[in-house]
């Protein structure tokens, strides 16, 4: 250092230059001794500073005089699982502020909402197999897979709708029976299923004549053949000549004769208007005219 610069702050630093003289004076007058009270007693010391902290300003590494002021702790805020602690110093302060779990999912493990830390494992999917109408399906948390499997439809019938083979759903209506009316043989028929209901009308019977046999009035059907006329046998009779001579021998009369008065009789009686018989009866004498008639006219 140059002299004028010593000047210079010996004028500046009063205090600092009593001690110094001081010290000189007395390292020339007592010796060594002076000096090393001065350096127990840290009269004279060339400061080196350690840094401040939280807990002690900052402080000389060699004589341990302080200065200035101690810092302010820096907290850093507590979390689940730390309290608060210093950034500069590492000291804490207060508790942690423990997890708030959420429960697991079928995807997620147990998890905090907070710090999203995780314990245990996810729970997994509980599938339900997909539907008609419904794909693959956690029944837990309701996500899905896939697609929907469709419906199978069956079509609508006379007295179902539209129907779903797989899960049973309809659609719409039933079409409904076509009934075809019943007849003589079969009863009410639907023409689309061919469902039956009641019975069968049964047939209206006109009596057989002797043109026509036994038959329907309603659907025509004919059971057994016409009437027959009786087999009036040739011998049975004698003739004279020409057809009103035919007759049976005493009576003067020719059959054909006969048979009229005796259908006269009948129609007369009137019985042949409610009594089957007697009316089958007069149409026997009516074709016995005829047929004696008719070999009278052959002879």
């Amino acid at each position: 250092m140059k002299i004028g610069n010593i000047a210079n702050y010996l004028k500046t630093n009063k205090k600092k230059t009593i001690i110094i003289a001081s010290v000189i004076a007395f390292v020339l007058i007592g010796g060594t001794s002076f000096g090393v009270v001065a350096v127990k007693y840290k009269l004279f010391c060339q400061h080196e500073w350690l840094a401040a902290t939280c807990h002690s300003p900052e402080k000389c590494s060699k004589c341990d005089r302080e200065r200035g002021e101690k810092l302010e702790h820096q907290w850093k805020p507590a979390d689940c699982e730390n309290p608060e602690i210093c950034k500069l110093c590492g000291d804490t302060r207060n508790k942690p502020l423990g997890h708030k779990w959420t429960n697991a999912t079928c995807e997620k493990p147990k998890t905090c909402s907070v710090c999203s830390k995780t314990e245990g494992k996810a729970l997994g999917h509980k599938w339900e197999d997909a539907t008609c109408e419904k794909p693959k399906t956690c029944k837990v948390c309701g996500k899905t897979e896939g697609k929907a499997n469709g419906h199978d439809w069956k079509e609508a019938t006379c007295e179902k709708p539209k129907t779903c083979n797989t899960c049973g759903k309809t659609e719409g209506k039933a079409k409904g029976h076509d009934w075809e009316d019943a007849t003589c043989t079969e009863p009410q028929t639907c023409k689309r299923c061919g469902k039956t209901e009641g019975e069968a009308l049964g047939h209206d019977w006109i009596d057989a004549t002797y043109d026509a046999p036994k038959t329907c009035s309603r659907c025509g059907e004919t059971d057994g053949d016409p009437l027959v006329y009786e087999d009036y046998s040739y011998d049975d009779y004698s003739y004279d000549s020409g057809y009103n001579n035919y007759d049976s021998g005493s009576s003067g009369k020719s059959k054909t004769e006969q048979y009229a008065e005796e259908f006269a009789d009948k129609f007369a009686s009137g019985a042949w208007l409610w009594d089957d018989d007697a009316n089958k009866d007069l149409g026997e004498t009516l074709g016995k005219i005829g047929w004696s008639a008719l070999l009278g006219s052959l002879k």
